[in-house]
């Protein structure tokens, strides 16, 4: 491969000069070297500039071409260049860059699942330098979040069958592949630390990444290791359910009394608020090579990496009751009613709830290898590969799901809904809360209702902490599940290549392995229903969070 520049006509020291900074400032690790040391190294006594070689990225790309090039299938790869270009937090946000590869994304914002030529992620196989990756859901799709991007140097999507690829692929085959001490000989080492800030949600993170590699000067042993620790903080606003109901009364009135209209859907379920997460990524990676002569190569290589993201979300549930109140009157009132919709409306007997929903997400991934290739002769080689890969998920039981409503003394709610659609934008929302179902002969101050009289605001009450309290509580729904996943992979393979170079044929490759396969998924739920305080369901945590001011403005509050 041709790496470098040579030219032995005489040239003037000026001339010589301007390419070799044009080409270190295109390439970050370009370097420039003449045969000679120190002022040696300019042009010699007689001005014949001798050897000028450039190093860049030239070769990477080459490289990159290269395995296009010779593949024998669809193929496409991205090396470690093209992945340096980019901030990606994760794996699937490298791969992301690749033609023909969707993917969908966690409530962060990060890559998690890869999608190849529309199929999804289960169909898909992910290996680690062609092994089979243990993953942490119940089927084989491999949730990419679990690996730091900083761990692999290259990757390959096999877009179309291939006999000595591993079966059961049928949208694709993602190969990952890791850096060799060889790759780049000699002693090098690496340290690099980065953070952010973001100041709408006053949240922050960071990263820092370490390697270290080194082979011997006889170019028999190599050793290479890397290690990543991110932490970051992150918050998710979303409107998770805007949904009018289209199977519900088809006159309003409901009671079809008056003059009715014909509806064609009727507000149902608006539900918003924020997710929190805290992300924390593990992860280390290397391998010894031993290299006794040059035709045996012998490598252990290991991956192991920790995901830590627990969530956390708060959220406001607003569901429209239909029919009449304890006293027979409608529920509905002063309702505005355009093309077949109901656009605003003020709904007694009304309940506001907060959803409170956690996922204690923690999975451990691990893959440890044996690799010996040997030239036996000038035509055959034999490679033999043994692995054991596990990835565990001790999840089950430890997600929660929890509703509460505000505490009433009487058996039905009390509080009233005023809403109106907004032309291109969320609707607006009022709930008004009389003081008596809070125990109070009026409004605390500054609470007042503006739309209600002699009720209180109820966004006035959540943001004053006036209701963060208990006792204003109960539940309406609890819940207790989550899933517990251990995948375990041991898998061996032995291949060969004979160089036949006659006829038509070119190279003979065979080969054969054996891969088994233990995944043993566990649910675990528990259910409680209308449970009394709400310091009986969540030992005493506090439910009540009060709303962001973003989506208090989105939503009109």
């Amino acid at each position: 491969m041709r790496r470098g520049l040579k030219t032995t006509h005489r040239t003037p020291q000026s001339a010589w000069i301007l390419p070799m900074i044009l080409a270190m400032g295109c390439g970050g690790g370009a370097w420039a070297q003449s045969a000679g040391s120190g002022a040696a190294n300019g042009p010699s006594a007689t001005g014949e500039l001798e050897e000028i070689v450039v190093t860049g990225i030239r070769a990477d790309l080459e490289k990159s071409l290269e395995v296009k090039k010779n593949a024998s299938v669809v193929l496409d790869s991205i090396n470690s260049t093209e992945l340096g270009r980019f901030p990606d937090a994760d794996v699937a946000d490298s791969l992301a860059h690749l033609p023909g590869i969707t993917i969908s994304r966690t409530t962060g914002g990060e890559g998690q699942k890869v999608s190849v030529r529309g199929l999804g992620a289960q169909y898909n196989i992910v290996t680690w330098n062609n092994r089979i990756l243990a993953t942490d859901d119940d089927g084989r799709d491999l949730a990419f979040d679990v690996l730091p991007s900083e761990v692999i140097t290259a990757a390959d999507v096999l877009k179309s069958p291939q006999a000595s690829a591993l079966e059961g692929s049928i949208g694709g085959t993602v190969n990952l592949r890791t850096a060799s001490p060889f790759d780049n000989p000699g002693l090098h080492g690496g340290v690099h630390a980065e953070g952010d800030y973001n100041d709408m949600s006053t949240l922050h993170g960071q990263k820092y990444t370490a390697f270290l590699s080194d082979t011997d000067s006889t170019g028999t042993w190599g050793i290479l290791i890397g290690a990543v620790h991110s932490d970051n903080n992150i918050r998710t606003d979303s409107l998770n359910a805007y949904q009018q109901n289209i199977y519900g009364p088809n006159t309003y009135p409901f009671d079809g009394s008056g003059n009715p209209r014909p509806l064609a859907a009727t507000p149902c379920c608006i539900t918003f608020g924020s997710i929190y997460d805290e992300k924390k990524r593990d992860a280390v990676s290397g391998s010894i090579e031993w290299r006794p002569t040059d035709t045996l190569k012998i490598a252990v290589d290991g991956l192991w990496t920790r995901l830590q993201d627990p969530q956390v979300g708060y959220n406001e549930s607003y569901y429209f009751p239909y029919g009449s109140d304890q006293n027979g009157n409608p529920t509905w009132n002063n309702a505005t009613y355009q093309n077949g919709i109901i656009s605003g409306v003020s709904v007694n007997d009304f309940q506001p709830e907060m959803v409170n929903n956690t996922m204690a997400r923690k999975v451990d991934t691990s893959l440890v290898g044996l690799n010996a290739k040997w030239q036996a002769t000038s035509r055959l080689t034999l490679a033999l590969d043994a692995y054991r890969s596990a990835a565990d998920r001790p999840e089950g039981g430890k997600d929660t799901f929890m509703t509460a409503g505000l505490v009433s003394a009487t058996p039905y709610a009390e509080d009233i809904l005023n809403m109106s659609d907004s032309v291109r934008g969320l609707p607006s929302l009022n709930v008004a809360i009389p003081p008596s179902q809070l125990g109070l002969g009026a409004c605390p101050s500054g609470t007042a209702s503006s739309t209600n009289a002699g009720y209180c605001s109820y966004t006035a009450l959540m943001n004053s902490g006036f209701l963060n309290d208990n006792k204003y509580w109960s539940t309406h729904y609890v819940g207790l599940n989550g899933y517990t996943v251990k995948d375990q992979v041991r898998g061996i393979n032995l291949d060969g290549t004979y160089d036949v170079n006659a006829f038509f044929i070119d190279r003979l490759t065979f080969g054969g392995g054996d891969a088994a396969r233990e995944d043993t998924p566990g649910h675990q739920q528990r259910l409680g229903q209308w449970l009394g305080p709400v310091w009986h369901a969540v030992q005493h945590r506090r439910l009540p969070h009060p709303m962001q001011p973003l989506f208090l403005r989105l939503a009109g509050l």
